[in-house]
């Protein structure tokens, strides 16, 4: 089975679904906006053994303007942004997925994927409606929000500078360029792109 043709099909059936709920599909992305973040459900398809296709999706919550604080204006939808992967929050075996062989079983599966969003990702969404809940999840997962360790520093810090907290913002950058200072390169760019543009803010 045609993996391009299993994604399109498995949107194509979920639209009026997860449509009814406010999303707007842009591309392959089902975005909902609210006032200062957008909501975004991604399905997915990945080929397997034997002509098999597994379906899947993911979830993200995207704070425009903090990301444009991290990144400037290139930050678009596509953009990793705050990014909620179902695999670090719940699915041990890292994601769900649906196994289908043949074409006429994606209107089936589509409903049991449409279930697991409604039943994983829009609490997800609850969860993360404001910069303030965005920095407890930052705090508290284990693996938070699917983000590396460095990427964490920068969610955060860019978090508390928005939320006012500029002092607090700057010690955790500069406490993390310290403890990279003898690490990788690419283990501080972003950290440091981030302590520069704050810089010129100031």
């Amino acid at each position: 089975m045609d993996q391009k043709h299993a994604l399109v099909s498995l949107v194509e059936s979920l639209e009026p679904k997860i449509g009814s709920h406010g999303f707007l599909l842009r591309g392959n992305l089902f975005v909902r906006e609210g006032a200062d973040r957008q909501e975004i459900v991604q399905p997915g398809a990945v080929r397997k053994s034997m002509g098999r296709v597994g379906l899947l999706y993911g979830a993200r919550v995207r704070f425009p303007a903090l990301e444009r604080l991290i990144h400037g204006n290139s930050a678009d939808a596509s953009h990793s942004g705050s990014y909620g992967g179902l695999s670090h929050l719940i699915a041990e075996k890292g994601y769900y997925d649906w196994t289908i062989e043949a074409p006429d079983a994606i209107p089936v599966v589509a409903e049991a994927v449409f279930a697991n969003i409604m039943q994983v990702a829009f609490p997800f969404f609850d969860d993360h409606v404001t910069l303030d809940s965005l920095l407890r999840a930052l705090r508290t997962h284990k693996r938070p929000l699917g983000l590396s360790p460095e990427d964490q520093v920068v969610y955060r810090a860019a978090a508390l500078w928005q939320l006012g907290s500029r002092e607090e913002s700057r010690k955790m950058l500069t406490d993390a360029l310290e403890e990279r200072v003898d690490q990788l390169p690419k283990k501080r760019v972003q950290i440091e792109s981030l302590f520069r543009r704050l810089e010129v803010l100031t």
